[in-house]
């Protein structure tokens, strides 16, 4: 019989007290749990590694290790960073061959598929960008089946997804921009921002730029909670560096292994020749050539070391762990430092690494470039302080011939100037050059250096300039060697003259007229030679010229420079006694966007003396990526029969032990002395303010062709012959 709650109070009160509800709370206790577990409650998040292990299958043609992906100790560590709450930064700084482009995609499709949330990409170009999307991410709209599933159908009506910006029907949005046009940067919002290559010109301020391009990048996402920047690049130059002021300001983390025989925690480091010290060593075969790669642990806990060979490489890095060195002044950055030598990728080994690294010894280049890309370390430029004319002075030497034995290409580099020699009336134009040799280390020996009166277009001054590229000469076992490059400088005084007297010689004989670019000072440009080629049309005719880093090519000829050992820069005895006095005629000057400019020091001006040295470095450039056969003086040298150090054979001891009489060209020819040439007069020009290019033309010949210098072990061809003015 049913209670009446409401006329019956009492008896229902009564009939409650006895009654017993203890089963039934249980039971709806228990639907109400399954309810929430299996409706209600938010699902663990599916860890990025795992994710992609599933999802992403790599080719044959993209990895040397194809199959589900398989993420390093590095790309394991990035991966999750992007799903902790507590990081707003990744800062990598990187070496090569390190995967990182696969990283950086597969992390693009799990915020994109997984997580839905918008994400941008920036390169420092357009071009960079583009190519990155065509190559990494195209592909996987198609190949990942979590992301082809969201991709939006094509509707009549609605915008359509360009490679730049793509919506999907998850709501996620992926934005591709190019760092290098500062607009590309504004208008779009995004929860993931990936900056990449960020020491690279394209994220460097223009003139006219409204600020630190990575700081409006990372404005993009300050409206999304829980929005974060990854960073990355190889650094550069370490007052210009990008990449190397977040890491910084980053808790700075490096990768901590053990070693497979003593278990002594260490971070692998390259190390030096200390034997006693940690760092990686090598062995070598009979010809000096890298046998195997290991590493040295020097423990100190054991005191023993141990030599860790290859074959325990991915063993150790793999169960490594990334530790934080500082605490971040930047709160939530975390920073990764992975250098080349933590990559499981073939052209990574051990063995390769250290064979790079010995090749490098005396190639300030490639001793650059491994420290940037391969020690993923920022590159220190020189201090000027030590570029002296009396410390240079030490590296003269008497030569047992015109070339030293070791040189393995000859260049000239030429610059037009007036008034070196006049007065204030009368102003005498001249030009000088120096002949310069490159040994296998890219070393430079000065073989000549000429002050020829006389401006551009003077048929007699024009014929002394080309005999200096077309003659030969001679090393002491009687072979002949000629000028395979010629950089001039047409930013003098007659620039149309200069323009026109290079473009006279065939493409054979590599004449490259040359300018300074004109960025601002204390920045450089990603390459001292440029990627096209300038051109001028005057008349019927086009002219080629080439924009070409001055500043950089400075940088990097004076720490040729100053750079020791057995392979150190050399200069001929019978150099006049003011000679290095005028070539250190500059110094650096630290500008306030933090980079450094070369300018004359207080009272001087820049001599000829040391810009015709630096063209000389711009002629080899300008060869050496038209001349394949020059790109690495090391192998031209072998090919050539050109020994590693030069030595003289009777005596058996280094050229500069030889204590004969110096015979270099500029001991066997006085300053004031030329070549019979026929008309053999100098004009003295009188330049009264600054003329017109038809004044100068009115005033000056213009050049000849000339016909092309033989090839060392070739016959001479019949020259070409000369005719009329070119015009």
């Amino acid at each position: 019989m049913p209670l009446d709650l409401v006329h019956n109070r009492e008896e229902a009160r009564a009939a409650l007290e006895t009654y017993d509800f203890s089963l039934g709370f249980a039971e709806l206790k228990a639907n109400v749990e399954l309810l929430r577990k299996e409706f209600l409650e938010i699902p663990a998040q599916i860890d990025p590694v795992e994710w992609a292990f599933v999802n992403i299958i790599l080719t044959a043609s993209e990895t040397s290790r194809p199959g589900p992906f398989k993420a390093s100790v590095y790309q394991r560590t990035m991966m999750r960073l992007v799903t902790s709450s507590a990081v707003g930064q990744i800062t990598i700084l990187k070496g090569v061959q390190i995967g990182y482009s696969k990283t950086l995609k597969i992390i693009f499709a799990y915020v994109i598929a997984y997580m839905a949330k918008r994400v941008a990409v920036a390169f420092p170009t357009q071009r960079d960008v583009k190519r990155f999307y065509k190559d990494e991410i195209a592909d996987m709209y198609q190949s990942v089946p979590e992301l082809a599933k969201i991709i939006r159908a094509l509707e009549r009506g609605v915008a359509q997804d360009t490679w730049n910006e793509q919506r999907f029907i998850n709501n996620a949005i992926a934005y591709f921009r190019a760092a290098f046009n500062e607009d590309d940067l504004q208008s779009f919002t995004a929860w993931l921002m990936m900056a990449d290559e960020v020491d690279r010109s394209g994220w460097q301020p223009k003139k006219d730029s409204a600020g630190n391009k990575l700081e409006q990048y990372r404005n993009r996402g300050v409206d999304l909670i829980g929005s974060k920047v990854i960073v990355g690049s190889t650094p550069g130059v370490r007052h210009l560096s990008i990449i190397w002021q977040q890491w910084l300001t980053s808790d700075q983390r490096k990768l901590r292994v053990k070693c497979p025989h003593c278990e002594a925690e260490q971070e692998l480091v390259w190390g030096s020749k200390d034997q006693s010290k940690p760092g990686f060593g090598w062995d070598l075969d009979d010809d000096g050539r890298v046998t195997a790669g290991f590493y040295r642990c020097v423990s100190t806990t054991v005191e023993r070391i141990c030599r860790i060979d290859e074959v325990d490489k991915e063993d150790m890095i793999e169960n490594g762990v990334f530790v934080a060195t500082t605490v971040a002044k930047q709160p939530g950055n975390v920073g990764l430092h992975v250098p080349s030598w933590l990559s499981m990728s073939p052209g990574a080994s051990w063995k390769i690494l250290a064979q790079k690294w010995l090749n490098a010894q005396d190639d300030i280049e490639k001793l650059k470039e491994f420290v940037m890309f391969n020690m993923a370390e920022p590159w220190d430029e020189f201090d000027s302080r030590s570029f002296t004319g009396d410390r240079l002075a030490d590296r003269t030497r008497a030569y047992p011939a015109e070339v030293p034995d070791d040189v393995v290409v000859l260049v000239i580099g030429g610059d037009d100037q007036t008034n070196k020699e006049g007065d204030k009336v009368f102003k005498l134009a001249s030009r000088e050059i120096s002949v310069v040799g490159f040994n296998r280390k890219k070393q430079p020996r000065l073989i000549l250096h000429k002050v020829i009166p006389g401006t551009v277009g003077d048929p007699t001054a024009d014929a002394i300039y080309r005999h200096y590229m077309t003659r030969p000469y001679h090393k002491r076992d009687g072979s002949k060697w000629y000028v395979k490059a010629t950089a001039g400088d047409m930013g003098g005084h007659h620039p149309e003259e200069t323009l026109i007297f290079f473009n006279s010689f065939p493409s054979s004989m590599n004449a490259f007229a040359i300018r300074g670019s004109s960025q601002a000072e204390g920045q450089r440009l990603p390459t001292m030679w440029p990627r096209t080629v300038g051109t001028s049309v005057k008349g019927k005719k086009k002219y080629h010229f080439y924009t070409v880093d001055t500043q950089a090519a400075k940088d990097e000829f004076a720490a040729m420079l100053v750079l020791g050992g057995s392979h150190a820069a050399m200069f001929p005895t019978s150099v006049p006694d003011e000679y290095f006095e005028r070539l250190t005629s500059e110094h650096q000057v630290k500008q306030k966007n933090g980079g450094y400019h070369w300018e004359p020091k207080k009272g001087r001006r820049a001599e000829e003396e040391w810009i015709t040295l630096v063209y000389a470095l711009v002629a080899l450039r300008g060869l050496q990526l038209k001349r394949p056969e020059f790109r690495d003086l090391n192998l031209a040298a072998k090919k050539l029969g050109v020994p590693d150090i030069a030595v003289d054979d009777e005596a058996d001891e280094l050229i500069w032990e030889y204590d004969g009489d110096d015979q270099s060209v500029m001991a066997k020819e006085a300053p004031d002395e030329f070549p019979q040439i026929e008309q053999h007069v100098f004009r003295t020009v009188r330049i009264e303010g600054s003329q017109t290019s038809k004044e100068q033309k009115k005033n000056h010949a213009t050049a000849q062709p000339m016909a092309d210098a033989p090839a060392e072990g070739d016959k001479q061809a019949r020259k070409r012959r000369i005719g009329g003015i070119i015009r």
